[in-house]
């Protein structure tokens, strides 16, 4: 367990040194080497591998932990790519500054919340096709209905703002708008990477590790060990927050979509549980209550976690904007703030053309 301060005083300044030589290392590679190839190859370096096991295993936990922050292994990433987004001298990159929250309802709060009689809301209702005409645009949705059969149902507006998933998107981009999006446009929405996170939440009936840490984290057992063997490293203490015994595994990456893919979720559990036992013991699996295991690579509506990359707030499709966690302008994609800032400034956008129009707004 990754806790004491003897480790952290000699694991700091030799992360810091290890991550600027990665970054020389890798803006010096191919466009499309992959990072992992140039991790190892540091590793071997002689001021990085005459390290001892346990700092060496803390550095590749540390950079475990690196890689669940993108939800994707190094094996995923090109070296451009991450030396684009990574560089060590600019302080902005990586999570907005200031504090963090949690919303222990549910992200769905935010939306619930601002949900006024004055909207129209369709729930459950499947988009399958937008066009423009001279009159405006015209969205077609389906609903679902057992005991009816499948009813559509065909809303006429100005403007349409379309905030799907950008994984679902670029897979439903040439069935669902008329006219098409152009060639430009669905390259981009390809070329966007989709992380991928299984996260395990394990419900005990007590707590039996530090109620006040944010994080637990685990590293493998010896320096060169194979991480897919280990997919959970790191445990989210939900008890923090909410008072609630919980602990949430994350894995990323390949190993991710591997576990979600071909285990059942009684295997995954048992993968999450593993590594706790070697810093609090197997008899921690009695305590355990009820166990949920997250599918959202299986998920047709979002096929994946968040985005890495984006698709410009600026590209245009006629009357049709694009919204979204994989929206941006700002260069803050793959997060709750890009979704909802994209989300306003597009409705302004659209306010201040239905203002020069002298058009109602309604």
């Amino acid at each position: 367990m990754v806790q004491d301060e003897e480790n952290e005083c000699e694991i700091l300044p030799t992360f810091h040194s290890f991550y600027r030589r990665l970054y020389a290392a890798a803006a010096k590679q191919a466009k499309t080497d992959k990072l992992n190839k140039v991790f190892e190859k540091v590793m071997t370096e002689s001021s990085f591998c005459k390290l001892s096991p346990r700092i060496q295993c803390i550095l590749r936990w540390i950079f475990a932990c690196h890689e669940l922050w993108l939800g994707l292994t190094f094996d995923d990433i090109d070296c451009e790519e991450w030396v684009e987004m990574a560089n060590p001298d600019n302080p902005s990159w990586g999570d907005l500054d200031g504090p963090h929250a949690i919303i222990t309802e549910g992200i769905g709060r935010i939306v619930e919340t601002r949900m006024t009689k004055k909207l129209e809301t369709k729930i459950n209702h499947r988009v399958i096709k937008i066009e423009q005409t001279n009159q405006g645009c015209r969205t077609t949705s389906v609903a679902s209905q057992s005991d009816k059969g499948d009813t559509s149902a065909t809303i006429t507006s100005a403007f349409v703002i379309v905030t799907i998933p950008v994984a679902v998107l670029a897979k439903s981009a040439d069935d669902l708008f008329s006219p098409s999006l152009s060639n430009s446009m669905k390259k981009s929405l390809s070329e966007i990477s989709i992380s991928h996170y299984l996260k395990v939440y394990l419900v005990f009936n007590r707590v039996f590790w530090d109620k006040e840490s944010t994080w637990i984290g685990v590293t493998a057992d010896f320096p060169n060990k194979d991480p897919s063997n280990q997919p959970f490293m790191l445990y989210f203490n939900y008890y923090k927050f909410n008072k609630a015994p919980i602990l949430i595994a994350t894995a990323c990456g390949e190993a991710a979509k591997l576990l979600e893919m071909k285990k059942e979720d009684n295997e995954i559990v048992k993968r999450a549980l593993k590594p706790l036992y070697k810093v609090f013991g197997t008899h921690i699996e009695e305590w355990l209550e009820q166990s949920l295991v997250t599918r959202w690579g299986k998920e047709k509506y979002s096929k994946g976690a968040y985005p890495l990359g984006s698709f410009s707030i600026d590209q245009e499709h006629g009357s049709v904007l694009f919204a979204g966690d994989g929206i941006t302008a700002n260069g803050d994609e793959g997060s709750l703030h890009a979704a909802c800032f994209s989300g306003i400034k597009q409705a302004e956008t659209v306010l201040e053309i239905l203002q020069t129009r002298n058009a109602p707004l309604q």
